[in-house]
């Protein structure tokens, strides 16, 4: 039996709860709590890296004294070879990338369990307006997983952003295809809030990243 982790970072800080809790919903806590007990008689665990990208913290991992002499295998980048799951159907977001020059649309998005305050986002849009960039920004409120509480915030532009930016920005406020976009020939930069699933498609795919201070 193993225990996987998402990288080796991730292993490091699995038991910062606070802030887990914040990002999650009480039955996902108490499933969480409930694997505990069996922690100590796991074979080791699988993480998405590998020494290429993380040779210092796998190194670390392996030492007795942090691993408890449990195997540590590095397994990652765990990443499709290939990106044909909605090749056959419309995307509003492929359909606009497909009108793009090479490598000139800034792909913006911070996930699913990022907020930021309606401050902070009418500063970004501000930007991006002010840049002229060609842009795809991914605009969705903190998913904490909890599909009764009801319905979530619509986050609120400044009055006018969409007309404004039309033609040279895309703004989607539902589930956007990141890895198809990420590999798009008109994809020229990715700026998010650095987790590691991102960070390893970046890698792979190339794209120029940017990235903000993580904010909840």
């Amino acid at each position: 039996m193993g225990c996987f982790y998402a990288s080796s970072r991730s292993h490091c800080f699995f038991h910062t709860r606070c802030f887990i809790k914040r990002v999650t919903t009480d039955e996902a806590m108490d499933l969480s709590d409930s694997q505990h007990p069996y922690m100590d008689i796991r074979s080791g665990d699988l993480h998405n890296t590998s020494k290429v990208i993380e040779s210092k913290y796998i190194d670390l991992m392996e030492q007795a004294e942090i691993s408890l002499n449990k195997k540590q295998w590095a397994i990652g980048p765990i990443l499709p070879r290939k990106l044909d799951y909605i090749s056959n159907r419309e995307n509003i977001c492929l359909d606009w990338l497909n009108k793009q020059p090479p490598r000139s649309v800034l792909y913006v998005s911070f996930g699913t369990i990022t907020s930021f305050s309606d401050r902070q986002i009418k500063e970004l849009a501000m930007g991006l307006e002010q840049s002229k960039q060609r842009f795809i920004w991914v605009l969705r409120d903190t998913d904490r997983g909890d599909i009764f509480k009801g319905e979530d915030r619509k986050v609120e532009l400044p009055e006018g952003f969409e007309e404004r930016v039309e033609g040279v920005g895309l703004v989607v406020r539902e589930w956007a295809p990141q890895p198809e976009i990420l590999a798009h020939s008109s994809t020229g930069g990715f700026m998010s809030h650095c987790d590691w699933n991102s960070l390893l498609r970046e890698y792979y795919y190339g794209s120029a990243y940017s990235c903000l201070a993580y904010a909840h």
